[in-house]
């Protein structure tokens, strides 16, 4: 074999055979070969390589390991096979990844995090998608349920399109804490992509995916979350880790002035975040003091209430958005001299700009996104096929 050469072994009905592709190729079709097991280890020197075909096989397993040196690689097709389990994170380093071929096999489940947010993934209709916590949040906003589709013959056979029937994971669930050295990279792979626009929502699927969802209140980089967790902790280890760094951020965040939002004070009482209770039941209510409630004619603006703590759970209770009338108003006064609370109001004649409330933009969009889905219309983005856990 020339060193310009790679020569593939793979097995099947008619023993061993062989396959040798020019180091320089684009495109390998190892496709209606009757393969049942391959070594793809000669395709890490393919750094050119964009197409991979290994459809049309009885392949019943493969091991996808050598592909992460394949930066360039386009398209992976594994149609038509009798794979029943794969491990697709060796495709979160192929940065051009674009299509994934994955119909006609054995999938029951399938877990599709490392490609959901960068390829088009073609799967049957009733196959689960498992996908992890830490995508939760962002999954309708970025769009990623456009990546999951059938064949064209499976929406002509049923008469539209087909939306998967989606399962939230964490991380205590799938037993991936046996292994915190490999999550934490995996992990490490997806939050430096996240755009910062979407890093608070990043942040509180991440927390819900350790079990630590009263904590999911960070406004900032979610990797802050799990960068200093040492790697060779044991699970119970991790998320104690876990959860001491997400405190100490919190405390910082809320000494500097920062938000108290999606905090659950009640499960604080007996853990290391007591501290933190004394000094957020006083900066919420800092947070009202320092609010005002613009009313403009008979139109109340609520949107600077729906930036503190008290006014979220009090507006979420009251099923109001970002707009009321004066009736209204008096039921959120109503509300919050329950707890001890005055707002300030501000008559106005017309509409100003409202300042910006000191909290990240992706906080806000948050936020914003809640108090719109108040209102009593359909929303054509958000889907409802996936199971809450």
């Amino acid at each position: 074999m020339h060193e310009s050469e790679v020569t593939f072994t793979f097995h099947g009905p008619y023993g061993r055979q062989y396959e040798t592709c020019d180091i320089n190729t684009r495109k390998i079709d190892l496709s209606m070969q009757v393969i049942e097991s391959i070594d793809l280890s000669p395709i890490s020197k393919c750094a050119n390589l964009e197409i991979l075909d290994l459809s049309g096989n009885q392949l019943k397993s493969i091991n996808l390991d050598s592909l992460r040196s394949c930066r360039n690689l386009r398209t992976i097709k594994l149609e038509s096979n009798n794979i029943a389990n794969i491990d697709l994170w060796p495709l979160r380093e192929c940065e051009k990844l674009w299509d994934v071929y994955l119909t006609e096999n054995w999938f029951q489940r399938i877990n599709l995090t490392p490609i959901v947010d960068k390829a088009i993934i073609a799967i049957d209709p009733g196959t689960t998608v498992n996908l992890d916590m830490v995508f939760k949040y962002v999954y309708e906003p970025l769009g990623f349920y456009k990546n999951i589709v059938t064949e064209k013959k499976d929406v002509q056979r049923f008469g539209g399109p087909l939306f998967p029937h989606i399962e939230w994971v964490n991380y205590i669930q799938q037993g991936s804490l046996n292994n915190w050295q490999s999550l934490k990279m995996c992990l490490t792979l997806i939050l430096r992509k996240i755009d910062p626009e979407y890093w608070f929502h990043t942040q509180r699927g991440l927390l819900e995916g350790f079990g630590l969802p009263e904590l999911a209140g960070y406004d900032g980089e979610p990797i802050n979350i799990i960068s200093p967790i040492d790697k060779s902790l044991s699970p119970h280890e991790v998320i104690d880790a876990i959860y001491d760094v997400t405190v100490d951020l919190l405390e910082t965040q809320i000494m500097r002035g920062g938000p108290t939002l999606f905090l659950d004070v009640a499960q604080f009482q007996k853990s290391a975040a007591s501290r933190l209770i004394s000094l957020i039941v006083k900066e919420r209510r800092k947070e009202i003091e320092n609010t005002r409630i613009l009313i403009h004619g008979s139109k109340v603006l609520l949107r600077p209430l729906w930036f503190t703590a008290y006014g979220v759970d009090i507006l979420r209770a009251l099923e109001f958005s970002l707009e009321t009338d004066l009736h209204g108003l008096a039921q959120v006064e109503a509300s919050l001299r329950k707890v001890g609370l005055e707002v300030k109001t501000e008559d106005i004649e017309e509409a100003i700009e409202l300042e910006r409330p000191s909290i990240s933009k992706s906080m806000e969009n948050y936020i914003l996104s809640i108090a719109r889905s108040m209102k009593p219309e359909i929303d054509v983005v958000r889907r409802k096929y996936w199971t809450s856990d």
